[in-house]
């Protein structure tokens, strides 16, 4: 009888033990968490193990919410009322819905910042830079737990950094900074830039005329000349005495420039908006003197033409020399670029040519030559030899 009641109590005991645990409730708080950072509103949701009621207040000021998620719930999800910046606590409630006085809460702490950081970008400050190494500083007012980074494409790629300083490399070409300062409550300031302009690069120039090395027979001579550069303005400015005097032009203009009758250095210099200079020179002749051309009927005379007759060959002017063939080149005696010029006819050669370039040969001779002395007052001699 005595064992029988032992039994019994046991029996009571675990069964109350059983009806305890299975009227314990859990609550499980997903946001917000202890020592959280978050803009406002918030969000406040979670799980229970059993259907319960669910209602929350903050910083314990008499104002109780309920969730608007239906009665007898196991998992909620609000979203909160306005909260100021600063820090706050929540108290949440989970009352069972099926066993009286089978309740939970938990108390978490937190804090609210709507305050977006404040970002001044210290460096770069110039607008243009002849280097392509950058160093960026900053100047960020928010400390809570900052993540910055920098981009140069529109946030198509960012970089990330200590929030104060870097360095970086980059191209040639116009650049937009943008700099994002995030803080952990999610305020995120990515508004300010700063736009520069990076050239590395000298600008390029060619002188195409006067050619060097070239002889021209009048003083009055057409500069031609191209300069250009990527990424800046450019100032272009000739010289005729080394740079000591500098004229300025219009990059990529021609210009007309009278030369000394001698041999002439043309320097051409072109400098960018941040400092790159690139020059050039062309040294060539000026000779207005007689010029003596030799024909063989209708070619140049050839260097062993003009050595059968006991005569030295000649540079011709811009037209090659006198070892060059083509057919009847007298065209060249029309050029006004050549003042003075002595014609050399060899009259044997035009022997042995057909009748009709004979006869078209020597009409042309005789109407250029007319032209020239004549109607253009030039300095010609013809000579038959």
């Amino acid at each position: 009888m005595k064992n029988s009641s032992y039994l019994i109590g046991v029996l009571f005991f675990s069964l109350l033990l059983i009806s305890t645990a299975s009227a314990s409730m859990n609550l499980t708080v997903t946001t917000p968490v202890e020592g959280g950072n978050y803009t406002s509103p918030i969000t406040i949701s979670g799980i229970t193990n059993e259907s319960s009621n669910i209602t929350w207040e903050f910083d314990a000021n008499g104002t109780i919410y309920k969730s608007t998620n239906a009665t007898g719930i196991t998992s909620f999800s609000n979203t909160s009322t306005a909260l100021a910046d600063g820090s706050h606590n929540i108290t949440i409630f989970a009352y069972n819905f099926t066993s009286a006085g089978v309740n939970s809460s938990i108390v978490l702490n937190f804090t609210i910042d709507n305050i977006y950081p404040n970002v001044t970008i210290n460096l770069p400050t110039a607008t243009s830079f002849s280097v392509n190494n950058i160093t960026i500083n900053t100047t960020i007012n928010d400390t809570n737990n900052m993540v910055c980074v920098y981009s140069l494409d529109g946030w198509v790629t960012n970089v990330s950094y200590d929030c104060n300083y870097t360095t970086f490399v980059t191209t040639d070409g116009n650049k937009v900074l943008r700099i994002s300062a995030k803080d952990i409550a999610g305020n995120n300031n990515n508004t300010e830039t700063h736009s520069f302009v990076v050239d590395t690069t000298p600008p390029t120039l060619s002188i195409t005329e006067p050619v060097a090395g070239h002889r021209y027979y009048t003083r009055r001579i057409s500069v031609e000349s191209t300069a250009a550069d990527a990424t800046s303005s450019i100032t272009c400015v000739y010289s005729l005495d080394g740079f000591v005097t500098n004229t300025s032009f219009t990059c990529s203009e021609t210009q007309e420039i009278e030369f000394e009758e001698s041999e002439n250095t043309l320097s051409i210099g072109v400098k960018d908006a941040l400092g790159w200079v690139t020059q050039r020179t062309s040294t060539f002749d000026v000779n207005t003197a007689l010029v003596q051309t030799h024909i063989c009927g209708d070619h140049y005379c050839t260097e062993i033409e003009l050595q059968r007759q006991g005569i030295t060959p000649t540079t011709q002017p811009r037209y090659g020399s006198q070892k060059d063939t083509g057919f009847i080149p007298l065209l060249d005696i029309t050029t006004p670029t050549i003042p003075y010029m002595d014609i050399n006819i060899n009259l044997p050669f035009l022997g042995d040519a057909p009748l009709w370039l004979i006869a078209t040969t020597l009409t042309t001779i005789l109407l250029l030559f007319y032209i020239r002395t004549v109607q253009e007052d030039s300095n010609l001699k013809l000579k038959f030899w």
